[in-house]
This record gives C-alpha cells, sequence and structure tokens, in this order.
C-alpha cells in the first residue's frame, strides 16, 4: 500500500534508499522535477547523459545513478516513460502508461526491499492520469516500502 506525505521530494530524499522521476529520451532534464534532481543529485543526470540522446528503445528502461559510498544520498532511478516532451504543448499527453510500467518494474527488480520515494511521476507535465499511475505503482510495489510525495512548497 502507497503511503503519502506531503513535502518536496528533494528535501525528503535522503529519508530514503531509492528515489525516482519519469523522464523522457532526450536527455533533457530540464522541466518538471528533472532539473531540481539534476541539480540535488548530479550523479543522475550524468547516469542519462551516459544513453543515447533520442533513442525510442529506452522506452521503459531505466538509468541509474549512484551516490558515493560516503554519501546519504539515495540512488536515482531515470524512468523512460516518455519519448519526447512535445504533446503536451497541443493539450495532449507524453507519458506512456506501458513504458512507466515496464520501468516501475525493472526499478522494483533491482532494489526490492529497500525504501522508495516517489513524486507524482507522470501526472505532470507528461500528462498522465493519477488514477491509472497510482493503481500502476500499487499493482508493481506490492509488499514493498513505498512512499509518494504530494508537492508543497514550504512557505
Amino acid at each position: 500500500m502507497i503511503k503519502y506525505i506531503e513535502g518536496d521530494l528533494i528535501k525528503l530524499a535522503t529519508q530514503y534508499d531509492v528515489i525516482a522521476h519519469c523522464c523522457n529520451c532526450f536527455n533533457t532534464m530540464g522541466s518538471g522535477i528533472a532539473p531540481q534532481i539534476a541539480k540535488a543529485f548530479p550523479y543522475a543526470e550524468a547516469a542519462d547523459n551516459k544513453t543515447v540522446k533520442g533513442q525510442y528503445r529506452k522506452l521503459g528502461k531505466i538509468s541509474i545513478g549512484h551516490p558515493t559510498q560516503m554519501s546519504s544520498d539515495p540512488i536515482v532511478c531515470n524512468i523512460y516513460g516518455q519519448f519526447g516532451f512535445n504533446k503536451r504543448k497541443e493539450g495532449g499527453r507524453d507519458l506512456s502508461y506501458v513504458a512507466l510500467a515496464d520501468g516501475l518494474r525493472a526499478m522494483v527488480k533491482v532494489y526490492t526491499g529497500l525504501r522508495f520515494l516517489l513524486p507524482q511521476l507522470g501526472a505532470g507535465l507528461a500528462g498522465g492520469k493519477w488514477e491509472f499511475i497510482e493503481q500502476l505503482i500499487e499493482e508493481i510495489f506490492e509488499g514493498e516500502d513505498v512512499t509518494v510525495v504530494i508537492y508543497k512548497a514550504e512557505k
């Protein structure tokens, strides 16, 4: 069962083992939570940049950013859940539910038993419907320790 908390994923991240976000296949990390992740955890952006830019077959895969051994920072999974980012300009959906589910499964397979912290991935700029994404997380993370952050800016 998903636990929910309000707050800022970046500030809460060190309390968890693994965080993740949904990203496109063009190595941009330029909008949504991605630039914040890239700034706070540069190894996540480095992992993304090691993948081939614009490669369609990245959909449903993950790249993994590992912190240094001396750090309390989390592992960061870049989940390739959308190919591009242009459909939103026309009110469309860039998110592929199938790709997101495949990426979530890959992440759980590698890191089962750890503590996961997720934003409402895919439900923001990617245009996905949270009720669908929430159901995917419930099914894929069954028996896992998963928390979803509802973003709340500090005053």
